[in-house]
């Protein structure tokens, strides 16, 4: 199906003010010269001792900047045990 001259004009329109809000952002984020690393992580890095290997590096990287924070995903899921089933009434 062939498209009408106005629906092209619509899609280039759109597609330029895309690029603008995307320029905008990335203006914005250098403006206000927010770390892409947070320094937490970078520190917990630094205290790893990683061997010079790029993945190795990738993948503790990734690990650090989980939502969980660097913990496996079962460590995060169970209940933090406070022995309170424990007490007996």
């Amino acid at each position: 199906m062939a498209r009408t001259p106005q629906r092209t004009s619509a899609t280039k329109q759109a597609e330029r003010l895309k690029a603008l809000a995307r320029a905008k952002r990335l203006l914005n984020f250098k403006r206000k010269s927010e770390p892409v690393i947070p320094d937490r992580v970078l520190k917990q890095l630094a205290k790893l001792n990683l061997p010079p290997n790029p993945w190795v590096y990738d993948v503790c990287l990734r690990e650090l900047l989980s939502p969980s924070g660097g913990l496996p995903a079962m460590m995060t899921a169970m209940p933090r045990a406070t022995g309170e089933h424990l007490k007996k009434v």
